[in-house]
């Protein structure tokens, strides 16, 4: 097979189905730079042990079965079709062919007529008639730009045929169909100019799911749709999650995220290899922003990539925001140092997006490092990353863990239970370290206590104010309220076997910003207290800790006693450290892995950098 030259592609020609009852193809190479017509395939390459045969100019080759049925879809009856698809017009065995293609993913799709979006064959679970429901509603989502008394789509309704309508909306939707797993798609759905979904004999075009995206937002529906379509599209918000959280994404990634919140935004994609975490984004960003990934090639390791990415990304942000990415998820690339994101690694969006989200908002209220910017290098390896900042102290005393899963609902027992035992923590250690009658910064010890607990932030989707010295009412009154609710759900639980949780996911609803509802149109069950969000955001997987000289704070789950506290040049918040060697002496050149980020009561606003203390470089791996 021919390679293509610089700014040149292979495109395939389909050939109609009145030419051949098989699937035959031409292949030809054109330049990008011409005014060649082509469209683009974007879809799952799917399962290669079931692969079907097709003819390209005289030659038999293997498709997957996803690839075989979207060919057999798009073959028209009298025209051949001319087709851009990575899995015939790249050469996958070869690494320098397959790098330089790569690397004009972007361009390929941008100069395409049209993207082809396949999600496959519609699911033989359910009727086709059931599928066209699905896309029948996004129509009138999509299709409606002022108020319109609709009647409710059959979705929404309380039926069979709701049911099994709903049971195609999740075989259509992130986590029902692969297509909205893969990181590959989300370029392929954001560059081209024009795109079209295509699911077994039912299309759609791409911006009208767009549209009905923008529509279906709390802060918008009520203007647009009659009120029990609204108290429907509450209901069902768990279920329209799988299509709103992506496309939403989409609009974030094409006119808002820089590199980093891009990456981040979708590092819970999956990539057949792990490399292309990062350079299946790379056309999202301008090309000076991500200078170590530019050539996208695959003779590098994936610890390499990830570390030298990284370190780009503190240059672009020119600061340390990206080591809150670094501890979000336990490493899984071997060899990868403490420091660096690891894109392999992927999870379950569900009611708690990545936790990305609620540290980054978080960051960015705080300025520990007094205004001090960044200084940073690196080893010959590229392994070690120095930083130069202050010790604050040891951690000495570790509260309990509440881990909690991102599927999974909070379970109020289980957040009292961890604020309690760390307040009882709190209190034995001043008994056992006399610790002295205030705080270090002049507050009492319950001001800072509840001031921790919270983060020192008053929170919804993004933070609204610091807090003050007058929380304490508040702060009292959410937990007395978080004590009656679970009080009511364990004697309801007693009285009618019911799940203990079910509750808990209405308080879970009613307190998402983002939907722009009116408290009286859910489930009330909790009277709205505004440090809700800020506590929901602190405790589950955090952990409680206290220093040798009595600093409190909240940190990363994996704290131990013997951990440090650091404020590092060009961090807004202090960092949790671990001596890499225990071996060596607190004065020997400083060895430390990154634990991850933290609160610290009476440090986040520059008071450390003020004391006048000697700055250090240590080296971090």
């Amino acid at each position: 097979m021919h390679r293509p030259g610089d700014r040149e592609i292979r495109v395939l020609e389909l050939l109609p189905r009145i030419q051949a009852v098989q699937i035959q193809c031409e292949i030809r190479v054109v330049s990008l730079d011409g005014d060649e017509h082509f469209e683009a395939l974007s879809y799952v390459w799917g399962d290669r042990t079931q692969e079907r045969q097709i003819t390209i100019s005289g030659h038999r080759f293997q498709v997957t079965h996803n690839l075989y049925a979207a060919l057999s879809r798009l073959r028209q009856s009298t025209m051949k079709r001319t087709i851009w698809i990575d899995q015939l017009c790249i050469n996958q065995t070869d690494n320098d062919e397959r790098a330089r293609q790569v690397a004009m993913m972007r361009d390929i799709y941008t100069k395409c007529s049209c993207c082809v979006i396949w999600l496959g064959e519609v699911d033989d679970t359910f009727d086709i008639k059931d599928a066209a429901e699905v896309f029948a509603f996004i129509r009138i989502a999509g299709e409606t730009t002022t108020f319109r008394n609709i009647n409710l789509p059959v979705l929404f309704e309380d039926s069979e045929h709701g049911r099994r309508v709903r049971m195609a909306f999740k075989a259509f939707s992130m986590y029902g169909n692969p297509w909205w797993s893969r990181i590959w798609t989300i370029q392929e759905a954001i560059v081209p100019r024009s795109a079209t979904i295509i699911w077994g004999p039912l299309s759609l075009p791409r911006d009208l799911v767009l549209r009905a995206a923008h529509t279906l937002r709390g802060d918008r529906m009520h203007s647009l749709f009659p009120q029990e379509f609204c108290i429907k599209r509450v209901k069902h918000t768990p279920l329209l999650r799988r299509l709103l959280y992506p496309v939403h994404g989409f609009h974030h990634s094409k006119y808002e995220d820089g590199a980093l919140d891009l990456l981040m935004r979708w590092r819970h994609r999956d990539a057949t290899d792990v490399r292309d975490k990062v350079y299946a984004l790379l056309g999202l960003v301008p090309s000076y922003v991500l200078p170590s990934a530019i050539g996208c090639s695959y003779d590098i390791s994936a610890s390499t990539l990830f570390e030298h990415v990284t370190l780009d990304l503190i240059r672009d942000e020119r600061g340390l925001r990206p080591l809150l990415g670094s501890t979000e998820m336990p490493h899984v690339t071997p060899g990868l140092a403490t420091w660096a994101i690891d894109f392999a690694c992927t999870n379950w969006v569900e009611k708690r997006q990545l936790k990305w989200w609620t540290h980054s908002h978080r960051y960015k209220e705080f300025s520990a490092d007094g205004g001090n910017k960044v200084t940073f290098s690196t080893s010959a390896c590229g392994k070690a990353l120095a930083l130069t900042g202050l010790y604050v102290d040891d951690v000495r005393y570790v509260g309990s863990v509440y881990t909690l899963s991102d599927r999974d609902a909070i379970d109020t027992q289980a957040v009292l239970k961890v604020i309690d035992s760390a307040w009882l923590l709190l209190q034995q250690a001043r008994s056992s370290q006399a610790l002295h009658q205030n705080y270090i910064n002049g507050h009492t010890w319950q001001t800072a206590f509840q001031r921790t607990m919270i983060g020192d932030l008053i929170m919804e989707e993004f933070p609204i104010e610091r807090a003050d010295d007058n929380i304490a009412e508040l702060y009292e009154s959410l937990l007395d309220t978080l004590r009656s609710q679970s009080k009511n759900i364990t004697d309801e639980h007693t009285n009618q076997g019911a799940n203990p949780n079910h509750e808990v996911q209405d308080v879970e609803t009613h307190h998402e910003h983002y939907l722009g509802l009116q408290a009286e149109q859910l489930n009330a069950f909790v009277p709205r207290n505004i440090l809700y969000e800020s506590l929901r955001g602190m405790i589950p997987n955090h952990v409680f800790f206290i220093t040798k000289a009595g600093y409190i704070g909240i940190g990363p789950p994996s704290t131990q006693p013997g951990d440090q506290v650091w404020i590092f040049y060009g961090g807004q918040v202090p960092f949790v450290m671990r001596m890499a060697d225990s071996t060596r002496s607190a004065d020997e050149h400083r060895d430390l892995h990154l634990v991850g980020d933290a609160y610290v009561h009476g440090v986040m606003d520059g008071e450390v950098a003020r004391d006048g203390q000697a700055a250090q470089t240590v080296w971090i791996s």
